[in-house]
């Protein structure tokens, strides 16, 4: 918040505490996956915090009323998930966004059903995705409500 009072921007970078590459690569070799794949998954797993960073960087802008920070976290939230896009990492943001921390009726719900319509048809193969629909009602709610808005606005060019 304050890096953004001071430079009307933040860092949503996460801090890199996941130790050397050493022991990526020891892990690694413990669960059957090459270095290379597990440096990647490291990758996108800093990625997923990256959107949750915004995301909670976004809590704190509502909590403070601070519009413009709360319109960059929207922006950074988006352009992480447009740009890193993984199933189980989005799974755990819908979490953070329709959890008790978030406000209600946040604006990052939105983007959330948005990129859930988007990626229904990967989402669907998840255990995780069945999960967070029971957990959440008003997670299942409005994804539904966007989904019979799709399928009345289908209808509508059919007849």
């Amino acid at each position: 918040m304050f890096d953004f009072l001071y430079r009307a921007d933040y860092d949503d970078s996460p801090d890199d505490t996941d130790g050397p590459a050493a022991d990526n690569e020891s892990a690694a070799n413990q669960e059957g996956i090459s270095p290379t794949e597990r440096i990647s998954q490291d990758a996108l797993s800093r990625q997923w915090r990256r959107a949750q960073t915004n995301v909670q960087i976004y809590i704190i802008a509502d909590k403070y009323m601070i519009e413009g920070l709360k319109d960059i976290s929207k922006r950074k939230l988006n352009s992480n998930m447009e740009n890193n896009w993984d199933d189980c990492g989005f799974l755990t943001v819908v979490s953070d966004v329709y959890g008790s921390q978030c406000p209600p009726r946040s604006d990052l719900r939105e983007i959330i059903i948005r990129f859930a319509l988007r990626h229904l048809g990967t989402l669907q193969k998840f255990r995780q995705f069945d999960d967070a629909r029971k957990e959440y009602p008003e997670f299942v709610y409005e994804l539904s409500t966007a989904l019979i808005e799709r399928v009345v606005e289908l209808e509508k060019r059919t007849w």
